[in-house]
């Protein structure tokens, strides 16, 4: 991304620390985890620790939620960032 476009981009990304009706912020989809990687889930890297039985209620219920900020360039696949939250990553008009 050019420089011009981006200085640009800043003045749609709102006051504060959260991604909160941020044009830039985009939802993409939820990855479902499981201890065994059948039923096409993805594994759960919680799964040596866990013994309860994948998704017989919400607190056993485990996804990552994929997040994709246009100004940075940034897909968090697997909620390494805060973006799944709404915090923002990039600093720009935190206070």
């Amino acid at each position: 991304m050019n420089k011009i476009k981006r200085f640009f981009m800043r003045f749609k990304i709102p006051s504060g620390c959260y991604c909160d009706n941020c044009t830039y912020w985009k939802y993409i989809s939820e990855t479902k985890l499981n201890r065994n990687q059948d039923y096409g889930f993805e594994h759960c890297k919680y799964s040596d620790e866990c013994s309860e039985k994948c998704w017989t209620n919400s607190q056993n219920s485990c996804k990552n939620i994929v997040i994709y900020c246009e100004y940075l360039d940034l897909l968090d696949i697997e909620q390494d960032t805060l973006l799944w939250d709404k915090c923002k990553e990039c600093g720009v008009k935190d206070k």
